[in-house]
């Protein structure tokens, strides 16, 4: 992890967008390790950066956005119980994620994800998506 850090801050635009793929998959890795508090720490590192790469190549990045943003969701729902924060993550995950619904296989499969995760909550998928429509 520290070389990619380096290599990011030797080189942003080179080694940033590979530095968050290494920091959300050590957010993973941490998880399942039972981490938390560091698994966590490092899915918003890494969904700090993808933010930043996404307001400037969004068709690019908005997809990665979407991936953390769900992580992070999921972390709230299966290891640290908290409901407004997996929501406002699943939230910005569909936001990120829906445009490329129908192009990006990985963007279908986190959607249908999302909507695990909607109703593991008692949560209508259907009409969380028209209250994100009507906002």
């Amino acid at each position: 992890l520290d070389i990619y850090i380096n290599l990011a801050a030797y080189q942003p635009e080179a080694f940033r967008p590979l530095l968050a793929v290494v920091l959300n998959g050590y957010g993973i890795l941490l998880t399942k390790k039972g981490d938390l508090i560091n698994a966590e720490k490092k899915y918003y590192e890494a969904l700090q950066i993808r933010r930043q790469l996404a307001s400037l190549n969004p068709k690019v990045y908005l997809p990665s956005v979407g991936t953390t943003a769900l992580n992070l969701s999921l972390l709230y729902i299966q290891n640290i119980p908290n409901q407004d924060k997996s929501l406002s993550y699943l939230k910005e995950a569909i936001v990120a994620l829906l445009p490329f619904y129908e192009t990006l296989p990985r963007a279908q499969d986190d959607l249908n994800t999302c909507f695990e995760v909607l109703d593991s909550w008692g949560i209508d998928p259907q009409g969380f998506l028209q209250n994100l429509a009507d906002e």
